[in-house]
């Protein structure tokens, strides 16, 4: 798989640490780049099995791409690693490529061997009109990275667009019926995840598409709890306006407002107690 693929999905690939409390945007991002450690083949090195349409695809020589195709070149064969072009292409954001490969007969909904699509790919790095592409060829915006295909990660492209701030492309993907209660390791909602990152679009457009406020990760994190440690204060009113429950406890008793009192969020804190939070 290519360096820039596994760089964006490094963070996701946890070694199964727990977060048994609300961490900051920049706290979570150090725990993430700790377990990164975890991601195999970060270079750009040769894959066994890597065609000359695969080569042509990432370097975006679309004269190459096409003289292959006319030739037969088949759009779907995989490397060792189950990459293929449209993998490629679409990780690197080539649309013209895409377009091509797809026209071809590519599969939108090819997955490597470690379950991931070229959807995801686009979703993780941004690539808003390879996002429609690909939709429009029939990808599915459910397929993703689970629990039971590999235990160290799970992840739809709609937690990766969350999760890297794509608020266009989540819009994109919920309104092709992307499920919002999809959880990773550490059982992190796309709310939630954008809730501790202050991606406030994006928690706008996932409690529209009805994500759960209250949906709780592992020992009992919620979104508020999250946007409260963090000083999120539009999202902490987005989300108790959508009836988030300030009064929740994780498993060590601790509060969302206990999250912004000790991050130094006073007027988080009255805002948490003029919809009933207590000490």
């Amino acid at each position: 798989m290519k360096k820039s693929v596994l760089l964006v999905l490094a963070p996701f690939l946890l070694t199964g640490a727990q977060y048994c409390w609300a961490q900051t945007a920049v706290q979570a991002a150090q725990q993430n780049q700790t377990q990164s450690e975890a991601v195999p083949n970060l270079s750009d090195a040769p894959v066994k099995g890597t065609t000359p349409l695969m080569i042509a695809s990432k370097n975006n020589d679309l004269k190459t791409v096409r003289a292959l195709l006319d030739q037969g070149a088949n759009p779907n064969e995989a490397d060792a690693e189950g990459g293929t072009a449209l993998i490629a292409a679409s990780s690197y954001g080539h649309t013209k490529v895409v377009k091509l490969l797809l026209k071809a007969g590519a599969n939108p909904n090819q997955m490597t061997a470690r379950k991931v699509t070229p959807l995801l790919l686009a979703a993780l790095n941004g690539h808003l009109k390879i996002i429609n592409l690909l939709l429009k060829a029939g990808a599915d915006p459910s397929i993703g990275i689970t629990s039971e295909n590999d235990p160290a990660i799970n992840m739809t492209p709609l937690m990766g667009a969350a999760s890297s701030g794509h608020t266009k492309i989540v819009k994109q993907l919920l309104q092709a019926g992307a499920e919002t209660q999809v959880e990773d390791p550490r059982g992190y909602t796309p709310l939630i995840t954008a809730s501790l990152s202050g991606y406030t679009d994006i928690v706008k457009l996932l409690l529209k598409a009805g994500a759960k406020p209250n949906a709780e990760a592992s020992c009992g994190f919620t979104a508020l709890m999250g946007a409260s440690a963090a000083g999120n204060t539009k999202i902490v009113k987005l989300l108790l306006q959508a009836e988030a429950d300030p009064t929740l406890t994780n498993e060590k008793g601790q509060t969302a407002l206990r999250a912004a009192e000790q991050n130094d969020h006073p007027e988080i804190v009255r805002l948490l107690q003029q919809y009933g939070a207590k000490r």
